[in-house]
C-alpha cells in the first residue's frame, strides 16, 4: 500500500489498523473454549468499545478536516475580496486623476496613489510574509 499524501491520512490509517489488530486479537480469545463467560462478556464488552471509539475518531477526524476545509475557503474569499477591494480603488483613484489632473501634475499625482496601494498591499501580505519567515518556508514569488 502506497502512503498518502498527508500524514494525517497516514495517521489515521495507523489508527484503524491498531484498532483491527486489537479486535482480530479479541476474536481469537471468542474461540477458546475453556474461557469462563463472564471474561468472554468482558472481552465482547471490550471489543464493542473499540469499534465505537474507532467509529468515533474517523468521524470526528472528517468533521474536523471538513471544519479546516470550509475556514480555507471562507478566508480564500475575504483575500479575495481584498484583492477586488484594492483593484476598485485604483479605478476610483484613476477615475480621479482623469478628471482632476492637468497634465504636467499626473506622473506626482500616480506616483502618490501608487504609494497608497502599495502600502494597502503590504498591509494584505505582511502577516502570511511573517508567518512564512517564521516557519522556513520559501519566500520566492512573493
Amino acid at each position: 500500500m502506497k502512503p498518502f499524501e498527508l500524514a494525517k491520512d497516514n495517521y489515521i490509517e495507523i489508527f484503524n489498523e491498531l484498532i483491527i489488530l486489537v479486535c482480530s486479537y479479541q476474536m481469537c480469545i471468542f474461540l477458546n473454549a475453556g474461557v469462563p463467560q463472564d471474561f468472554l462478556r468482558a472481552v465482547g464488552w471490550e471489543f464493542m468499545f473499540n469499534v465505537v471509539i474507532n467509529i468515533l475518531v474517523n468521524a470526528i477526524m472528517m468533521f474536523l478536516s471538513h471544519l479546516l476545509e470550509g475556514y480555507s475557503a471562507i478566508k480564500r474569499k475575504r483575500y479575495n475580496d481584498k484583492i477586488i477591494e484594492l483593484c476598485y480603488i485604483r479605478l476610483e483613484n484613476l477615475r480621479k486623476i482623469s478628471k482632476m489632473a492637468r497634465p504636467n501634475q499626473f506622473k506626482f499625482i500616480q506616483r502618490e496613489i501608487e504609494s497608497y496601494e502599495n502600502i494597502q498591499i503590504m498591509k494584505t501580505w505582511w502577516p502570511q510574509y511573517q508567518w512564512m519567515k517564521k516557519n522556513n518556508l520559501s519566500l520566492e514569488g512573493i
